[in-house]
């Protein structure tokens, strides 16, 4: 009898069960009601091609999403992920769906897929040398030698407007704490000619590996140049004089041994051929172990020539004179400045 007054008023309880859920549904809505709200995604392209760079990124785009204050409220917590398939970009303009990845709870109202707007292009690359900016003291009696990169070179990659902009590409290297060698890996960047950074490019590598040694503090010297003449003069002239080398010193630095072993420096001046006086300029070359206290200055010396003169029949070429002596170091001209030459007709 219980079973048929059940099976009698089923529907009467399945009505109070549907009733009762929604009644309960709709006291959630009035506790937690939905709301739409406006809401606006930056949109990201990934995985574009290597061969590509983005010129202007992606506009905003405006998305319509609707859900509880508290689901919304994860857009705070959670930024909202608006994704371009970078794959399908070409360079020149590109209209591409942007996918949305939305929160639990929360709906996408828009009617359809929003459209990201941007422009792509093949990437330019150039090739720069890396330039060390290192600061630090050494410590008393020592300095730092030059620093020094592996790699020397890299290639930097990006849009070509953005290439021309750079002066040079960085690798900035600071003494730390009692450090005295100094090498590590080192991050790049690149700069204009402002020594302002030039960002949206890619450095390859994106480091490199940095050296500064230390070393004692060399000596420094001033070294006399002492002139050598190379060659002869044409045939039918002959070296009178040539002058003392303008300026006639230089301040090099070294390592004790090294400036001990020279008193001056030689100064080859080449008069092969030459039938006129002249005033030669000359690069001077330090010898091992010596370097410049400054930039090298370039030599001048004047070399005076003269025709033979003949005496019965007979060449004469008189001696050469040598220039004044050096302060501290004698010059001693090459036997070609200074040998007296007789030549006797042939029969």
């Amino acid at each position: 009898m219980r079973l048929a007054f059940l099976r009698r008023n089923i529907g009467y309880k399945l009505f109070a069960l549907v009733l009762s859920v929604m009644l309960y549904y709709v006291a959630s809505i009035q506790q937690n009601p939905r709301v739409t709200r406006d809401q606006y995604v930056q949109p990201e392209v990934m995985q574009l091609p290597a061969t590509l760079v983005i010129k202007e990124r992606p506009a905003l785009i405006q998305l319509t999403v609707s859900g509880t204050e508290s689901e919304l409220a994860q857009f705070e917590k959670e930024p909202l992920n608006a994704l371009v398939d970078g794959s399908l970009v070409k360079p020149g303009l590109n209209r591409l769906p942007v996918m949305v990845s939305l929160p639990k709870g929360v709906s996408l109202n828009n009617a359809s897929l929003p459209i990201a707007l941007f422009s792509g292009e093949l990437k330019d690359k150039r090739p720069y040398t890396v330039d060390v900016d290192f600061s630090g003291t050494p410590p008393a009696g020592q300095e730092y030698t030059d620093p020094s990169s592996k790699p020397g070179d890299v290639i930097v990659q990006g849009l070509s407007e953005d290439l021309k902009r750079i002066g040079r590409v960085v690798a900035s290297v600071e003494r730390e704490g009692d450090e005295l060698t100094i090498e590590r890996s080192v991050d790049l960047y690149a700069e204009d000619n402002q020594r302002r950074r030039v960002e949206g490019v890619e450095i390859v590598p994106s480091k490199v590996q940095v050296r500064v040694n230390l070393r004692p503090v060399p000596r420094t010297k001033i070294m006399f140049l002492s002139v050598k003449l190379d060659g002869t003069p044409a045939q039918g002239y002959r070296i009178a004089s040539y002058s003392d080398p303008s300026p006639n010193q230089i301040v090099v630095r070294g390592a004790v041994e090294a400036l001990s072993a020279q008193s001056s420096i030689p100064l080859r001046v080449d008069i092969a051929g030459i039938k006129e006086t002249i005033t030669k300029t000359v690069t001077v070359t330090l010898p091992p172990g010596m370097s410049p206290q400054q930039a090298l200055p370039l030599i001048q010396v004047r070399v005076i020539v003269e025709p033979e003169t003949t005496v019965g029949g007979v060449k004469v070429a008189p001696p050469t004179p040598s220039p004044s002596p050096l302060p501290t170091a004698s010059a001693t001209p090459s036997p070609s400045a200074t040998t007296s030459a007789v030549t006797t007709p042939a029969p």
